[in-house]
Order: structure tokens, then sequence, then C-alpha cells
């Protein structure tokens, strides 16, 4: 996560709207979950169609590609040094579209999945 925390009127939002979560599998058999929330950490891929204030998502930074919008979400382990074995997409059930009709099944999509090695700090440098 980006490590700040959404308006309350994302909060909001996001409590009504779970689409799903992310189901981090660690090494040491631990799972973890991380929600997905629309408005949160994720929009519709037509968005860019009919961006509007109010149209936000608070988490994730927009991502263009082929006609398409995605979302860059951003989650830091918070277990360092502990080997990650999987990432899978747990959809909700009963979601309905911008239309109002109901996706069965999985309504999110995992694009592309990336990781960033850990950054190493410089040493500190003493005072003269």
């Amino acid at each position: 996560m980006n490590g700040g925390l959404p308006s309350a009127s994302a909060r909001a939002a996001g409590a009504r709207t779970l689409l799903g979560h992310y189901e981090v599998v660690y090494e040491d058999g631990l799972v973890t979950s991380i929600p997905i929330r629309y408005g949160v950490n994720i929009l519709e891929r037509t968005w860019g169609e009919h961006t509007k204030p109010g149209n936000y998502s608070y988490w994730a930074d927009p991502a263009e590609r082929g006609g398409a919008t995605f979302f860059a979400y951003e989650w830091v382990n918070p277990r360092l040094g502990k080997r990650i074995e999987s990432v899978s997409v747990r959809g909700s059930s009963g979601f309905r579209n911008t239309e109002g009709k109901v996706i069965g099944g999985n309504a999110v999509l995992l694009k592309e999945l990336s990781y960033v090695k850990a950054r190493t700090f410089p040493d500190p440098v003493r005072a003269r």
C-alpha cells in the first residue's frame, strides 16, 4: 500500500464496494489478503472514457493500454525476508457493473505483476 490513508469518502465508498482480494501465500504457508475496493485501488477499464470529479482511485494510478485503463497499485510486503510463493486474485460474487447488471464470479483482472528489489540505504556519513 502507499502508506497513507484515503479520505473519509474513499473509505466510505470502499466499504460498500469490495470487489475481491489479492491472496498472497508466503514460503512458510502464511496467507494474507489485500482488499480490492472500487474507488480505492481500482476502477473500471473504461474509466478513461468518462473521467469526472469524484470518480477517482485513491491508492492506484491509471495506466492507459490499448484503449483500456488499468490501475497500478503498489503494495509493500510487510514480511521482509519472507519469500512470496504465489499471488492470486479472488473476486467477489454478485458484483454489479456500471449498468447495474450482475457480473457472475470474478469481476477483477490481474493484468500484470512486478516487483522491486529491496533498496539498500547508503552508509551514514560522519559529521566533521
